[in-house]
C-alpha cells in the first residue's frame, strides 16, 4: 500500500513538471515579432515596415495573429491581418498555417478589425501559408511554403519587439 502511494505521488509530481515546463517553454514565444525584409534602399538596409507576428496565451491555448504585407517588388501594395490556425509548439519548435486573407490599403489594428473591415477589402488571397521554425539566438525563424509561392520569403526572421 505504500509503496502505490508513493508511486501515485511521483506520478503525479512527474506529470505537473512537465506541464510547468510546457507552459514555461511556451513562454519564449509569446509576444510581438516583426520580420522585416531587406532593402538596400533604405538607410538601415530594411523596409520600414515588415510581417507581424502576436502570439498569446489563451485559457491555456496558445491563439496568434499574423500581420502580412503583399508586394510588387520593393513597393508594399497591400496589407493583411488574420488569426492563426493549427499552432503546434513542441520544445523549441513552433509551427501554424495563416489561412486565406483579406487584402487591405491600410494596416488593420487587429484580426478582429481586419475581418469586421472584410466589406472594405480591396480583395483577398486564398493561398494558406505554412510556417515552421525555431527560436534561434533570441530570433523567431520560420521557413514558409505555400502550394503557389505566396510566401513573403522562404526564410524569414523575426525580432521580438515590444
Amino acid at each position: 500500500m505504500k509503496k502505490t502511494i508513493t508511486l501515485v505521488l511521483l506520478t503525479y509530481i512527474s506529470l505537473i513538471g512537465a506541464l510547468n515546463a510546457s507552459e514555461s517553454s511556451n513562454q519564449a514565444f509569446l509576444g510581438h515579432w516583426e520580420h522585416r525584409q531587406i532593402n538596400p534602399e533604405m538607410k538601415n538596409g530594411f523596409d520600414p515596415e515588415g510581417e507581424k507576428l502576436e502570439l498569446d496565451e489563451v485559457g491555456g491555448n496558445i491563439v496568434g495573429s499574423y500581420f502580412g504585407i503583399e508586394r510588387e517588388g520593393d513597393e508594399v501594395l497591400y496589407y493583411t491581418a488574420v488569426k492563426l490556425k493549427d499552432i503546434k509548439i513542441t520544445g523549441n519548435h513552433i509551427s501554424f498555417t495563416v489561412p486565406a486573407r483579406e487584402l487591405f490599403s491600410e494596416r488593420p489594428l487587429s484580426a478582429d478589425d481586419g475581418a469586421k473591415k472584410s466589406k472594405t477589402s480591396i480583395g483577398f488571397t486564398r493561398t494558406d501559408l505554412t510556417m515552421g521554425g525555431k527560436l534561434e539566438n533570441g530570433k523567431l525563424v520560420l521557413h514558409c511554403t505555400s502550394i503557389d509561392d505566396a510566401c513573403p520569403a522562404d526564410e524569414l526572421s523575426f525580432k521580438k519587439g515590444k
